[in-house]
């Protein structure tokens, strides 16, 4: 089929007995070539199928590795795992192997739970310990209210706590940038207190429930602390291990798995009696003789006919009676195929109408080079596809990925070269500017230098045309080569200006309408003494079209433009 469309679909239809079904279905999976339209009539006589029985098993082991592949980080697969070798792995020891990896990891997560708690007692604890109270006597009192916290001042708290009197007893300790303070009073008191403390930003500590001074606790809890974080490097390396050694095998059995529970599941979808079974899908024109041979042994009927859009006139009639559309496959392609990711973000084309794909294949990397045009930009945007290759070496998916950045990169390299661009600085491999030290033609011409170009390379008019018009268009926006009365007017910049030496100067002595003559014979605005030089200029004086002069811009101290 053409590049230019998408392919022609078929429509199957195959029926036969009902204890086929199973193996009709594991021949329709074993194709790849058929879309099963799901089966949502209530037509008499026919219901859904119902899943095999397997499908529960088969379900509860691929979550149990699913469940095992999300805390580990498979090695990087250079070549597919072949389909029988994966098989007698899942009919052999893999179920142990997953169960010791989930108890590897329920250890693991409750390590890091418990640590993530001693973490937070030994904040605490580090603030109470100043105090030098046990930990069971900052609290659990009847006729006594405790309040354990810290405020914003300590300095300006304790002539509050020191009003307090006899009514309470309190200690006080700065403990690094925190004032932490212990308050005891009956509980008649304890609003008055309260009160007080809340005027100084107080704010309460939970004490953790222990016993002792809080440095024997501090202790024990960095001792115990120790013991984690070992055990934790043990259980990550153990994981580490097991995912070098299983991981490959463990994905692959994840996928077919993935595939098993669909058959499993299939039957669903299909048409059934209670003798029969209705089989309803699309198929590529191209491919009908194929699953007709395949089909023919397990099924007593089979239909295949090619789907003919509707004609125009069928658009105006309502959803209801509108037919059903097939579902839209590309057509083979090689290098155009990493494009069709654009397609489908934009959204395939409907059936029978112009696939845009092989368009996209030659516009878009054309358009991305001349916008971006930078050698660097597109070998680093070349590496990012040599690295996604590297990375993904058998998904199918990031290969196209890598394919995709690997055109648009080499487009950007060669409309790069074109530009003479590299990394945003203009290098021109197609001539020299005849001023030593001076790169590219906007700088030479800037200079009052002349740039040559490469015999060879003016030979080369497909190379050198672009940087040529850059410059010729460069020249035409400075006034050069064309008449005073298309030259464009520019304003005269604000600030002070030195008459350059060149061709022009002489008329700075003359009389001319938009320069006034003084008595030492140059314009007032050029004789300020402040003056200095600066970057050579070359601007189109406002209200003389016909006045080109070269000067340089003099800012004095003071100033600006």
């Amino acid at each position: 089929m053409s590049q230019f469309t998408t392919e022609e679909m078929s429509r199957l239809v195959a029926a036969g007995t009902r204890d086929q079904l199973k193996t009709a279905l594991d021949v329709v999976a074993g194709l790849s070539l058929v879309h099963i339209n799901d089966y949502s009539s209530t037509e008499e006589g026919l219901s859904m199928g119902t899943p095999s029985d397997k499908s529960e098993e088969i379900s509860r082991r691929l979550t149990k590795m699913r469940g095992a592949a999300a805390n580990m980080q498979a090695a990087d697969q250079k070549q597919l795992l072949a389909a029988p070798e994966v098989r007698r792995t899942l009919s052999g020891p893999i179920d142990e192997l997953v169960e010791s990896a989930l108890q590897l990891f329920d250890e693991l997560d409750a390590l890091r739970t418990e640590s993530s708690q001693i973490d937070e007692e030994l904040e605490v604890l580090k603030m109470l310990a100043p105090l030098s109270l046990e930990l069971d006597l900052m609290g659990g009192y009847s006729s006594l209210t405790a309040f354990i916290g810290t405020v914003s001042s300590l300095a300006k708290a304790r002539p509050a706590l020191a009003g307090l009197g006899d009514s309470a007893i309190y200690m006080s300790s700065d403990a690094g940038k925190s004032s932490v303070v212990a308050v005891f009073c009956r509980n008649e008191d304890s609003q008055s207190v309260q009160e007080m403390l809340a005027a100084e930003d107080f704010q309460a500590i939970s004490v953790p429930e222990s016993e002792g001074l809080p440095s024997d606790r501090i202790l024990k809890l960095d001792e115990r602390k120790s013991e984690i974080d070992g055990r934790t490097e043990d259980l990550e390396s153990e994981m580490s291990d097991w995912s070098e050694s299983n991981g490959g095998m463990l994905f692959g059995g994840m996928e077919l798995l993935e595939r098993d529970l669909e058959i499993a599941t299939a039957p669903v979808r299909v048409a059934v009696s209670d003798h029969a079974f209705v089989l309803d899908g699309w198929i590529r024109s191209d491919t009908a003789p194929e699953v007709e041979a395949a089909l023919s042994g397990v099924c007593t009927h089979i239909s295949i006919e090619k789907f003919t859009p509707p004609a125009h006139s069928s658009h105006h009639h309502d959803d209801e009676n509108a037919p059903e559309l097939p579902p839209i496959a590309f057509s083979s392609r090689n290098y155009s195929k990493p494009f069709e990711m654009l397609t489908d973000v934009m959204g395939r084309p409907a059936y029978g109408k112009i696939d845009p794909t092989f368009f996209m294949f030659l516009t878009y990397p054309l358009f991305f080079g001349l916008i971006l045009g930078d050698m660097a930009y597109g070998l680093a945007v070349m590496g990012m596809a040599w690295f996604v290759w590297r990375r993904f070496p058998i998904d199918p998916m990031m290969r196209n990925v890598g394919g995709f950045l690997f055109t648009i990169g080499l487009s950007t390299v060669i409309f790069g070269y074109i530009y003479g661009e590299f990394a945003g600085f203009e290098f021109l491999p197609h001539g020299h500017c005849d001023i030593e030290g001076v790169i590219g033609v906007a700088q030479c011409e800037a200079a009052h230098g002349h740039y040559h170009w490469e015999g060879r390379a003016l030979a080369l008019w497909g190379v050198a045309w672009m940087t040529n018009l850059f410059s010729e268009r460069r020249r035409v926006l400075l006034g050069r080569g064309r008449s005073s009365k298309h030259r464009p007017r520019l304003p005269l910049p604000q600030g002070f200006i030195q008459p350059r030496e060149s061709h022009t100067h002489h008329h700075l002595h003359g009389s001319h309408p938009c320069f006034p003559r003084t008595r030492s014979g140059l314009p007032r605005h050029l004789q300020d003494p402040r003056i200095r030089r600066c970057t050579v200029r070359e601007r189109i004086v406002d209200d003389c079209p016909d006045w080109r002069l070269h000067f340089r811009i003099c800012i004095p101290s003071g100033f600006s433009i």
